[in-house]
């Protein structure tokens, strides 16, 4: 009646149109850079780039520095990561490398070693309406 979902895969869209597929027994020496999404399973040594979601499936293995939009992790990675948006650490992902991220998620039993930048969301006129504020309090002040 009640199906488990499987902790190591992660969820990616329905779709296959516009995703790039590096299988199991692939291995990659140099850079990737994808316009879409991209799922490895397989081995990649050197730099990844996608303008989408990126899945490291849980057989990966990967030496290079990630960029993307959306990037989950099941496999290994010793590099560093820029998630323009999310990273999401699933249970048995194992992470060697900096993080630079707007959201941030770490399943139990994940492996992080690194160090962790959030990256702040910049409200547009926030700077202007806190600048305005403080100099209308230090005015009050004065008076």
């Amino acid at each position: 009646m009640f199906i488990k979902k499987n902790p190591s895969t992660p969820k990616t869209n329905s779709s296959t149109a516009g995703v790039t597929f590096i299988a199991a027994d692939c291995r990659i020496t140099g850079n990737i850079v994808v316009q879409g999404d991209l799922r490895i399973d397989g081995k990649v040594d050197g730099k990844i780039e996608s303008s989408g979601e990126v899945v490291i499936g849980d057989g990966a293995i990967i030496h290079a520095n990630i960029k993307g939009k959306t990037i989950f992790i099941a496999g290994e990675v010793r590099g560093d990561i820029e998630a323009l948006e999310l990273l999401d650490l699933t249970a048995v992902a194992r992470l060697y490398g900096n993080i630079s991220s707007k959201l941030l998620k770490i399943d139990q039993g994940a492996v992080f070693i690194g160090q962790s930048k959030l990256i702040e969301q910049k409200v547009p006129n926030q700077d202007k309406e806190v600048y305005t504020l403080k100099k209308a309090n230090k005015a009050k002040k004065l008076l």
